[in-house]
C-alpha cells in the first residue's frame, strides 16, 4: 500500500511540475539548485542560515535569484538565435565568418561557465563524500560501543523494536501449484 501511495505522489508531483510553464518549473526546481551551486561558500552559508531562521524569506530569495538566472539564460539564448538567424540569412562570406566567430566566442564562454559550475559541484560532492566517509569510519571504530548501548537500551526498555506487520514486508513470490500448473 505504501509503495503505491509513494508512486501516486511522485506521479502527481511530476505531473504538476510539467503542467507548469517552463519558467515556473525552472524557478521551483532545477533553477533553485543551479543558483545554489553557483554561490560561493560565504553566500551559501548565509543562505543556509536564512533558511533555518526564516524559511519563507529563504524561498523568496532563492526564487528571486532563480528568476535572475532564468532571465540571463533566455537573454543568452536570444543572442545566440539572432546570430544563427543572421548567419543563415546573409550571403556575404566575410559577414558569415564574423558571425561564426562571434557565435563561437559566445558558445565558448558559455561552455567555460558550465565547466566551472560543474567543477564547483564536483568539489562540493567530494567535500560531502569525505565528510560522510569520516563519519562512517568513526562509527565503524565505535561499533562495539554503539552495539553495547543499543543492546542496553533495548533490554532496559528505553528503546523498542518496531513491530513487524505483514504490510511492511516485501511481497512473497507467487506459489505455483505443480499439479495443475496454476499460480
Amino acid at each position: 500500500m505504501k509503495k503505491w501511495s509513494f508512486i501516486v505522489i511522485v506521479c502527481s508531483v511530476s505531473a504538476l511540475l510539467f503542467a507548469m510553464p517552463e519558467k515556473e518549473r525552472f524557478r521551483r526546481g532545477a533553477g533553485m539548485w543551479e543558483v545554489f551551486s553557483q554561490l560561493d561558500e560565504t553566500a551559501r552559508k548565509d543562505l543556509l542560515k536564512l533558511q533555518r531562521e526564516d524559511p519563507e524569506a529563504f524561498r523568496l530569495e532563492m526564487e528571486k535569484r532563480a528568476e535572475k538566472l532564468y532571465q540571463e539564460k533566455w537573454t543568452k539564448r536570444a543572442e545566440l538565435q539572432q546570430l544563427i538567424d543572421a548567419y543563415q540569412t546573409t550571403d556575404d562570406a566575410v559577414k558569415k565568418a564574423e558571425i561564426k566567430a562571434q557565435l563561437t566566442q559566445k558558445l565558448s564562454a558559455d561552455f567555460d561557465q558550465r565547466l566551472t559550475n560543474h567543477r564547483r559541484q564536483l568539489e562540493e560532492m567530494k567535500r560531502r563524500t569525505a565528510y560522510f566517509e569520516e563519519k562512517l569510519e568513526k562509527r565503524a571504530a565505535e561499533k562495539e560501543k554503539i552495539i553495547e548501548k543499543l543492546a542496553q537500551d533495548f533490554l532496559s526498555g528505553e528503546k523498542k523494536l518496531m513491530k513487524v506487520h505483514r504490510v511492511n514486508l516485501p511481497p512473497r513470490p507467487p506459489m505455483k501449484n505443480k499439479k495443475k500448473g496454476v499460480e
